[in-house]
């Protein structure tokens, strides 16, 4: 039960990440997902409903031009948030 609770926290912040990122820069999702998956998928990864490969994942991100690195260390910075808040609870 602990380890589903893990994994839906790291799949809520990859997918808010995600959104953060594509409405910051204003990038549609027709753009980001055309020829690689449905806008309908990437809607649920962004909601953190649904998982997404390594490879979809680095193919979004390099037409977001984010590289993995600023990528990881905004997962990192989220990560780190989270922890904060669940030990002051």
């Amino acid at each position: 039960m602990l380890w589903e609770a893990i994994i839906n926290m790291y799949e809520h912040i990859i997918g808010n990440t995600l959104y953060r990122i594509r409405k910051g820069k204003k990038l549609t999702v027709k753009y980001l997902t055309d020829d690689l998956i449905s806008p309908q998928h990437y809607y649920k990864v962004e909601s953190g409903q649904a998982f997404i490969s390594s490879n979809f994942l680095f193919e979004i991100l390099d037409r977001m031009n984010v590289s993995y690195k600023e990528f990881s260390i905004l997962i990192n910075s989220d990560i780190t948030c989270k922890k904060k808040c669940f030990i002051l609870k």
